[in-house]
């Protein structure tokens, strides 16, 4: 519910979100605080690491997944520079996904990706898989490529 509401910060805006999040999800202005201090964060940096502790979040899963940014942040910084982007605002689908999830924005393309997709263990589960498969998938946005994006 957190996540679904934190998508629409695009169209309803930083007020919005914590609106709804206290209003709807009776969550406490200090901890809807914090869920939107999280989504506002971005980098192609250690610093991501850093403003997301700073939130004062004490969760083993949460410090995991901070460890793993880092450590492809770090990782891809030698052989891309800074056209890696960690946002965390990309919160779309991580009720299946259960890792990282991605986007390719072709340059000069604005907010419209190009390609998206995620880690997604569970959902073959959900589709009659016994046990959980590692998996990774991705859609390829063909309007935005035939709308010359990729040029």
């Amino acid at each position: 519910s957190v996540l679904r509401i934190i998508d629409k910060r695009d169209k309803i805006g930083n007020d919005g979100v914590v609106r709804e999040l206290t209003q709807t999800l009776k969550l406490s202005d200090e901890l809807a605080q914090k869920c939107l201090g999280l989504a506002t964060i971005r980098g192609n940096d250690d610093s991501v690491i850093k403003q997301a502790k700073a939130l004062g979040v004490s969760n083993p899963l949460f410090d995991e997944g901070l460890d793993e940014l880092g450590y492809v942040l770090n990782s891809l910084q030698g052989f891309v520079g800074n056209r890696v982007m960690a946002d965390m605002s990309i919160v779309r689908g991580l009720d299946y996904y259960t890792g990282f999830e991605f986007e390719l924005h072709a340059k000069g393309n604005g907010a419209e990706p190009l390609v998206g997709g995620g880690r997604y263990d569970g959902l073959l589960t959900r589709l009659g898989a016994r046990e959980p498969i590692p998996a990774v998938g991705f859609s390829i946005w063909i309007e935005a490529l035939s709308q010359g994006s990729a040029a």
